[in-house]
């Protein structure tokens, strides 16, 4: 299933939630861990109740570098509001969190193709690319949580 190792490495770092290192990023473990479980459930909800004759393909320079690089860079973009925490963090609703996102990704396997996600920077994408886009994001701030984890141990 789709992101079935990224579940498990997330799921692994709540424990680690209130952890932070200034030198590699401006929050704590918490907040990276709760961006990536919002993202995950915008982008599969849209997904889910998206119109797939709405969607037509356009041309976007940023989305067709990110897909085909798999990566992007650290600070470049900012997070938009509806997928940022108001207030705190707490690990049971990191816990449930996981479990909504774990049911909803499970359910967008069998959307029709052309079912689309809004994404800020890359435009209407499709399913094949929103999943990829999901295993970038999740990789990226995976990547970013376990540079603050090495960085705090080794205070």
């Amino acid at each position: 299933m789709l992101l079935d190792k990224e579940f498990t490495r997330l799921e692994s770092y709540i424990p680690q939630m209130d952890l932070s290192s200034a030198g590699v990023s401006k929050v704590a473990v918490g907040w990276h861990l709760d961006h990536m479980l919002r993202v995950i459930k915008t982008t599969c909800t849209s997904l889910k109740t998206s119109n797939p004759e709405d969607y037509h393909w356009q041309p976007n320079s940023t989305r067709s570098y990110v897909l085909a690089e798999g990566s992007f860079s650290r600070g470049v973009a900012r997070a938009p509001k509806s997928v940022v925490a108001t207030g705190e963090i707490l690990m049971p609703e990191l816990y449930d969190q996981l479990k909504q996102v774990k049911l909803l990704v499970s359910e967008i396997g069998s959307l029709h193709p052309e079912s689309s996600f809004a994404h800020i920077y890359f435009g209407l994408i499709n399913l094949e690319e929103s999943q990829q886009f999901l295993e970038i994001h999740t990789r990226h701030h995976l990547k970013i949580i376990e540079d603050i984890i090495k960085a705090a141990e080794s205070q």
